[in-house]
């Protein structure tokens, strides 16, 4: 089946938030991708697979409802280098807003987060360690980028994500309310002096700019991850950061 030019046209047009949000779709490709956020209940609205490789075997495994295509189509249509031959078309999920934290369990603030890599590698890390709420603020990149999309691995859908609408409220309201809250901070008490966390929300910077200046606040508590050897870089990718704070926060609960 040939894809018309307005379909071609309208696919190719979400690789930009804005037509996301006109169109309200957002792609995902790769089966595993697809099938996860179709298990942690994003809704599917389109199918498309190529022939080769059992890749329409895969879709139809997925959808009753798939759009047959060669790998032409394939390749224009795809929003990745190496299309995985499998691309869906999701409803866009609005991300709501809030001032004040949901939950006193592990959760994360990713503060201008610009790297969409970073930013699903991000998500895939909270996912795995269980840390469920995440706080977006400070122009982080949009989570239904086709890379951030690809980097989550459909970990994104089974998250509650939401937007900070103003972060002196928010941190005012997580006082109020108790909340513990930690920092990465190069100049912070060291991770491994830090026997037992107590589960809290871990703020995270992007690595060229750190945390926003708000979060300077004497309630809150900053760690560092130390360095080992003599030729180490300035700085730790974030989100390798993120899953060793978040890892360490997890075991320290059996101490």
């Amino acid at each position: 089946m040939s894809i018309s030019l307005a379909k071609l046209k309208q696919l190719r047009q979400l690789a930009q938030n804005k037509f996301r949000e006109q169109h309200q779709l957002f792609i995902a490709e790769g089966s595993k991708t697809i099938s996860d956020l179709c298990r942690f209940g994003y809704k599917l609205v389109e199918l498309y697979a190529i022939e080769e490789n059992g890749m329409l075997e895969k879709a139809q495994s997925i959808s009753s409802s798939v759009v047959s295509i060669d790998s032409k189509e394939m390749e224009r249509i795809s929003q990745l280098q190496t299309p995985p031959g499998i691309l869906g078309i999701f409803h866009l999920p609005e991300i709501s807003s809030t001032d004040q934290p949901d939950t006193l369990e592990w959760s994360l603030i990713l503060d201008g987060i610009r790297d969409p890599g970073n930013m699903g590698t991000l998500l895939r890390a909270a996912h795995w360690f269980g840390c469920m709420h995440i706080y977006l603020c400070n122009s982080c990149v949009n989570i239904f980028n086709p890379k951030v999309v690809q980097a989550s691995m459909g970990s994104l859908a089974a998250l509650q994500i939401k937007n900070i609408s103003s972060t002196t409220a928010f941190l005012h309201h997580a006082i109020e309310k108790g909340h513990t809250l930690y920092a990465t901070d190069m100049k912070g008490e060291p991770l491994s002096t830090e026997k037992k966390l107590k589960p809290g929300i871990i703020i995270l910077g992007s690595e060229s700019h750190g945390i926003s200046s708000v979060w300077e606040h004497s309630a809150i508590q900053t760690l560092s991850i130390p360095s080992f050897g003599n030729t180490s870089p300035e700085s730790l990718n974030v989100a390798v950061a993120a899953g060793i704070i978040m890892f360490h926060a997890r075991i320290s609960e059996g101490l």
